[in-house]
């Protein structure tokens, strides 16, 4: 990677945070019990400026955690991911991970 390009993905960073902090919902009261926990499933969380409609982090937290991504979605009451993530512009991809933790744990406490 040349200076430059380390430059623009630099720049974009910083635009993307910028963007994150006006128009995204960055604090979330459940976000130190989701890092705790993603630790011990062996998560590593997203940025947190990166948005909800960058639904790979999602589909990758489902895969590692052994849930089926549809069981999930259904769970928040919608038919599809895109479409949660429509009617949420507002949250993180690191809170709609967080929420597949805590469907994750929903699921144990359910088999005992």
């Amino acid at each position: 990677m040349s200076e430059q390009q380390r430059e623009e993905v630099r720049l974009k960073r910083i635009a993307d945070q910028e963007y994150a902090k006006e128009h995204l919902n960055t604090s979330y009261a459940d976000e130190q019990f989701w890092r705790e926990q993603s630790s011990l499933f062996g998560i590593r969380l997203p940025m947190w400026w990166k948005p909800a409609s960058d639904t790979k982090y999602v589909r990758r937290a489902c895969k590692k955690l052994g849930i089926d991504i549809k069981d999930f979605v259904a769970s928040t009451g919608f038919s599809n991911l895109n479409q949660f993530v429509q009617n949420n512009p507002c949250w993180t991809a690191l809170a709609v991970v967080g929420l597949c933790i805590e469907y994750r744990l929903s699921l144990e406490c359910e088999e005992k």
